[in-house]
């Protein structure tokens, strides 16, 4: 990301971008231009806000493909935000055929492989609620031409005109009711591009009769996250709203609240750490994600602020979070899983989930923060857990309190999360 920064700085001052975007709003690049400085393939692949370069965050930039060969830069909202906290309408169950042996529930390491999966356990028939659903067309292709409007950062609107933009289609499948596209992703992100929904439903549209069904599909940790959206308006790029949302498990993994008291009274204390530092980093499922993709593949530590699109402080956050859990290692040039982290990625899930809290309950504060929200049936208080964290003499200072007891409170919600309804 910091090479494609540093080229964007050079590019927006080449061509005296900013000035222009606030003289008309807009700006239109060639890929030639871009090639200029570095190929557009890089440059210009955002799938959510984490993945812009610095300069653009800062300067509140945004950039659409509208063709083959250009694009339009300006200050446009083109992300949908994903709910941190929100909740599956309904969490299902399913299994892989017992028959197929080439596809494994701990072994799906890439999206294709994901959407294959869903498919073969008549996830994808479920969620969509159609019949007789095949799949038809994927991969590269060109828009129509159409046009679109959408809000910028002054709350006005702009009108996009695009013709024969490349798009990717992770996955289409053909019912008899409905068309579905579907775009497929591994890696837990805070939003993601609209793009990737809006230019595919804008040109198979105009090709099929039937309504169209979009879905973002994420897969990881056994669990397939599917969510409908839909546009209000065919014309609005910001119009997408989301229709459901409904989780399914092909490995059933839940446990129940005898097995948690039990592994929470014979799990033994470890003495805290000074290093790596008490964890800042609130949402497990990251963690649990961060070594699922990398499990099969060393990495230096300046990689990783690319690969999960993180800031730097959050690469440290994260990074040291799977330290604090034993999962990972790391030598001057490299990081990996570990022993026990590469255990937990390739186990069933049953297995995996109990070694992950027994990590984390060999820890007092998570420890005793589980004891009393199951002792009192209740949500545990930030201001309690950051009392415990104190009585365990915790090494942070002021502010920094709140902030890792939040990181307490999310770890505790996860293990929670498992339990049996």
């Amino acid at each position: 990301m910091s090479k494609n920064n540093d080229k964007w700085i050079k590019i927006l001052d080449e061509y005296n971008v900013l000035q222009k975007l606030d003289d008309v709003g807009s700006f239109i690049i060639s890929a030639d231009e871009i090639r200029n400085f570095r190929e557009p393939r890089l440059m210009t692949k955002f799938d959510c806000y984490a993945d812009l370069p610095e300069v653009f965050k800062k300067n509140n930039l945004s950039i659409l493909p509208i063709s083959r060969n250009k694009y339009v830069l300006s200050r446009h909202n083109i992300f949908t935000k994903i709910e941190a906290n929100e909740k599956p309408s309904e969490i299902k169950s399913y299994q892989i055929p017992e028959h197929l042996q080439s596809i494994k529930v701990n072994q799906i390491t890439s999206e294709a492989v994901a959407l294959n999966c869903a498919y073969i356990c008549q996830i994808l028939s479920d969620f969509i609620g159609d019949v007789d659903i095949v799949p038809t067309i994927n991969g590269r292709m060109g828009t129509t031409r159409f046009d679109f409007n959408i809000a910028n950062n002054l709350q006005d609107i702009d009108k996009v005109s695009v013709e024969n933009s490349q798009i990717e289609i992770d996955g289409a499948y053909e019912g008899v009711e409905y068309l579905t596209i579907i775009e497929a992703k591994r890696r837990i992100t805070d939003d993601f591009i609209t793009r990737q929904l809006y230019y595919p439903y804008r040109t198979l549209a105009t090709k099929v009769s039937k309504p169209i069904k979009l879905i973002y599909l994420l897969y990881s940790n056994g669990v397939f996250s599917l969510r409908e959206y839909a546009f209000d308006r065919l014309d609005d790029y910001n119009s997408i709203k989301i229709v459901k949302h409904i989780e399914y498990r092909i490995e059933e993994f839940k446990i129940n609240i005898i097995s948690l008291i039990q592994l929470l009274k014979a799990t033994p204390i470890v003495v805290e750490p000074l290093s790596p530092p008490f964890p800042q980093a609130d949402r497990f499922e990251r963690i649990i994600n961060i070594c699922e993709l990398i499990h099969t593949e060393t990495r230096k530590k300046e990689d990783f602020t690319d690969i999960f699109q993180f800031d730097k402080r959050q690469t440290d956050y994260y990074l040291n979070a799977c330290k604090y859990l034993g999962l990972v290692e790391e030598t001057k040039k490299e990081i990996s899983l570990n022993q026990l982290g590469q255990k937990v990625i390739t186990s069933n899930f049953d297995e995996r989930h109990k070694i992950l809290i027994q990590q984390i309950l060999s820890h007092a504060v998570f420890s005793k923060s589980l004891e009393e929200t199951l002792d009192s049936g209740k949500p545990i208080e930030t201001s309690r857990i950051v009392e415990i964290m104190k009585e365990c003499k915790i090494n942070v200072t002021g502010a920094t309190f709140k902030r890792r007891a939040m990181t307490v409170k999310g770890w505790v919600n996860w293990i929670l999360s498992l339990l049996e309804d």
